[in-house]
Formats: structure tokens, C-alpha cells, sequence
């Protein structure tokens, strides 16, 4: 990564000059033609002004806490990103990262500064957490706001941004395959999720709502498999045009099924997932999905997590953006 001096010595000006330029220092009087040179040599030399890369944080050590079994991981691409974005951005700035797969009690034998917890957690566990530090980052899931960071997908905007899109493109008989999980305890499940429930709420705002086209699942590749099946089932004249999955995995199933039918995709049925896991390009045919920057996220945690430790009190909740990537499953 470029540094200030890398700036200073291509465009001739001094380090504190560079310096206060980059951090736009209103005191400092130079001309606009001497900020433009040194603001196009940062951005020539990918210059990043990371207060975090700054620092040394190889006394730190974090806990990455999922919410998931060891096992259970493999089959969660998804998680998997995340923690990846974590365990890479704790590599680059030189922080320890220790990796705990739903065992709170094995924490406690441990010596760290803060933890970073990924999935969905049961209020027993979220108040364990508490009581064994002040410095929590939840990933995909917030359960009080004004307690915890958190970093969260827009899923209500991707929700919608599907549906447009479907709708513009003469997609008008749209069904939702959704899918439902438990928390970190294993017992409780959660009650709706927000991708099943704006579905839900936006289709009723555009009065097409038809509680027909809408099944729950789990998050799996069999759960969307078994559940198209069932769909197709139908007569023919009552298939929808558009399946959107809650998950790529689901989609993945759905794929399946309508593949072993005489249907085609997308021209009978189109398929639409969730978070562009990385096998979505490779499925036939190519999966159509809103992209959720996983990585991204576990990057940011780690962000939100180094500001708790340099002294922020007041809680944060950020939410990333999706994206549309369109593929063969959809025209």
C-alpha cells in the first residue's frame, strides 16, 4: 500500500503538507492546484487514509465467534465469506484472531479484547457475551441496537430491487421460496425472516400478493429442490414465471428440479438467489442473484470492533448495499 512519503515523493511536497492535505485541513493554506496534484498522486498510488492501518495492533487479539457448528459451516458458504473478511482483514493489520464455532463456555479460558459474533444468537448467549466483554461486533444478526454494533445486509431494499426488476421485465407471476433457521441454542427458531417478510410486505403494497406463491423451507439446496417439486406439481396455466430464493443454495435446488422437468429456465420458470455464493456462476444454468458483499462485511466488523477499542461509546448499526448480478437463470 502507498504511503505518505510514496505521495510526498512523487509530487515534491512535504510529508505534513501531503499529511494535512489528505485529512483536508482547512487551516492549511496551499492552492487548489497543489491539493488537485497530491489528491490525484493518492489516487495513482491506491493511497488508502486508514487511521486502523495505521496503528500497531499486534498486541490485539479478537475472538471470531460463529454461530454455527463446525460442521455445519461447510454447508454455509455464505458464513464462510464472512469469516474469511474477518480472519484477512485481522492478517493485515497484524491482529491475532482466535475462531470459536458456538462455544461461549471455551472463551472463557482465553485472554482477548473483543469479540466478533457471526450468525444468529440466542438471548442466553447474547447476554453471556456481555458479561464476558464490552467489546461486541454482531454480524448478520443486531439484537438491540442501542447495546451492540452491528453489520448488517439491506436485505427489505434488495427485496425490492428484485421485484422491480422482475415486474419491468414482464415478470408478473412471482413466487418466493423462503427458508427459516434456528439461533445459536438450537432450539428456537427464528420466527420470520426479513427477506420472507418483505416479500411479503411489499407484494401486498403493489396489491399482488397471493399467499399460493410463497413456501418455507430451510436454507438448503434439498429444502429448494423438494419445495419446487411441490410447485410443479401445479397445472400448468398456475406456474409462476419467476421463483426468487431466499438463498443461493435454495435457487440451487430449485434449479434442479425444474431441470429434471420438460421446462425450461429462464424461458418457462426464471430463478432468481440470494448472496452470490461463489458456485452460482458455475450451476447451469448461471444463477441470476443479488450479490451480498460477505467479505465486505467481515472487514467492516473488524472495523466497527478497532473503534470500540480506541474509545467509541456510542453503538453503531451499518448496513450494506446489495447488488442485482444478472446471469442465464434470468432473461
Amino acid at each position: 500500500m502507498a504511503t505518505l512519503k510514496d505521495i510526498s515523493d512523487k509530487t515534491g511536497y512535504s510529508l505534513a503538507t501531503v499529511s494535512r492535505v489528505l485529512n483536508y485541513d482547512s487551516s492549511l493554506a496551499v492552492s487548489n492546484e497543489t491539493k488537485r496534484t497530491i489528491l490525484e498522486a493518492a489516487e495513482a498510488l491506491a493511497y488508502s487514509k486508514n487511521r486502523n492501518e495505521r496503528k500497531n495492533y499486534s498486541k490485539t487479539k479478537i475472538i471470531c465467534l460463529l454461530s454455527l457448528a463446525e460442521e455445519e459451516e461447510l454447508d454455509k458458504l455464505y458464513y464462510i465469506s464472512i469469516r474469511v473478511g474477518i480472519e484477512n482483514k485481522c492478517n493485515q493489520l497484524g491482529i491475532q484472531a482466535l475462531r470459536f464455532y458456538n462455544d461461549i463456555e471455551s472463551m472463557k479460558n482465553e485472554n482477548f479484547d473483543g469479540v466478533i459474533a457471526v450468525g444468529k444468537f440466542s438471548n442466553q448467549h447474547v447476554t453471556e457475551l456481555k458479561s464476558l466483554t464490552n467489546h461486541v461486533v454482531f454480524v448478520d444478526f443486531s439484537p438491540a441496537e442501542e447495546d451492540f454494533d452491528a453489520v448488517m445486509v439491506d436485505f427489505k431494499k434488495a427485496i425490492q430491487k428484485v421485484i422491480d426488476y422482475c415486474l419491468n421485465t414482464h415478470y408478473n407471476n412471482i413466487y418466493f421460496l423462503g427458508g427459516q433457521e434456528t439461533l445459536s441454542d438450537k432450539k428456537t427458531l427464528i420466527e420470520e425472516d426479513v427477506r420472507t417478510k418483505e416479500y411479503c410486505r411489499y407484494m401486498k403494497k403493489l396489491g399482488i400478493y397471493d399467499e399460493k406463491n410463497i413456501s418455507i423451507g430451510d436454507f438448503s439446496a434439498e429444502s429448494g429442490y423438494h419445495n419446487t417439486k411441490t410447485l410443479l406439481k401445479r397445472s400448468e396455466d398456475t406456474l409462476p414465471d419467476v421463483i426468487i430464493a431466499a438463498s443461493d443454495p435454495i435457487a440451487i435446488g430449485a434449479l434442479k428440479a425444474i431441470n429434471e422437468t420438460n421446462y425450461t429456465i429462464p424461458n418457462d420458470i426464471a430463478v432468481v438467489g440470494f448472496n452470490d455464493i461463489s458456485i452460482a456462476a458455475f450451476v447451469y444454468p448461471t444463477l441470476t442473484t443479488v450479490k451480498v458483499y460477505t467479505e465486505l462485511m467481515g472487514e467492516s466488523a473488524v472495523d466497527l470492533l478497532l473503534e470500540q477499542l480506541n474509545g467509541r461509546t456510542i453503538t453503531k448499526t451499518l448496513y450494506i448495499a446489495t447488488e442485482l448480478v444478472i446471469r442465464e437463470s434470468l432473461k
